[in-house]
This record gives structure tokens, C-alpha cells and sequence, in this order.
């Protein structure tokens, strides 16, 4: 009769200790910093200040238009209608340097908006060079 040999399962001191591996842990960490990344960007979108959630708007409508050109090649324009399409009802707004243009360059032709509500105001500046929306520091801010 054959006998096969028997071999430990295991070398001693080398088993699983019920533990979690260091990469295990490491993705775990991931995960949660990824799913904190996303809650954050969801509250900021739906903040109740209607000044910081048409500024979000605008934001979000100048870097589409900006592209927009980048990818078709020809300029495209934000005009009055399209900004106010995007504001709070309660919000006004300022604007000058209208319709801006955002040319397949990523430059844009340059202007400023300010927005106000409740004694609240926020200044945006449309950068010339880059054609992006930047905040401007305001007395009233807060």
C-alpha cells in the first residue's frame, strides 16, 4: 500500500493571522477619501445661499463655453440670457464686457459680473488670457 506523505499545511509562524494586509487597508483609506471627495461636491452644489449656488452656476456655465471653443475651433459666446438663465431669482446682476467670447485660443475677450442679494455681493472677473471665472475681493463679502 502507498502512503503519501504528509506535509504541514502552514510553516509554523507563517499562517494568516485573521488580520487585514496592508493593501487591503491602504484601499479601504481610498475608497473613503474618494466617497468624502464626492459628498463635499455635492453639499458645496447644494448649498441654501442662493449668492453661492448662482456662482457655482456660472462657474460651471463659463467653463463649458470656454470648452466648447477649445474643442470646435470657432469662438463662442455667453450672452445676458444664458448668465440670468443661471442665477437665483433673487440674486441681480451686474455685467460688463458682454457677450463675452471665449476663443479656440482659451483666451476670452475679458469683462466683470457682480452678483448681489440680501446685502450680499460677490465679484467675478473674466480673465482676458486664461478665460477663466475669478473671484474678486469685495467689501461686502460674508
Amino acid at each position: 500500500m502507498r502512503t503519501s506523505p504528509v506535509l504541514p499545511a502552514e510553516p509554523p509562524g507563517r499562517g494568516r493571522s485573521g488580520g487585514f494586509t496592508l493593501v487591503e487597508m491602504l484601499v479601504v483609506v481610498a475608497l473613503l477619501a474618494a466617497v468624502a471627495l464626492l459628498l463635499a461636491g455635492r453639499m458645496e452644489l447644494r448649498s441654501s445661499d442662493p449668492l453661492t449656488r448662482s456662482v457655482n452656476r456660472l462657474e460651471r456655465l463659463i467653463a463649458a463655453k470656454r470648452i466648447e471653443a477649445l474643442r470646435s475651433g470657432r469662438p463662442v459666446l455667453v450672452r445676458r440670457p444664458e448668465l440670468e438663465a443661471e442665477l437665483h431669482p433673487e440674486v441681480r446682476l451686474e455685467a460688463s464686457g458682454l457677450p463675452f467670447t471665449f476663443r479656440p485660443d482659451g483666451s476670452a475677450s475679458g469683462g466683470r459680473l457682480a452678483l448681489a442679494v440680501r446685502g450680499k455681493e460677490r465679484a467675478l472677473r473674466l480673465d482676458w488670457l486664461t478665460g477663466r471665472l475669478l473671484a474678486e475681493e469685495s467689501a461686502n463679502d460674508g
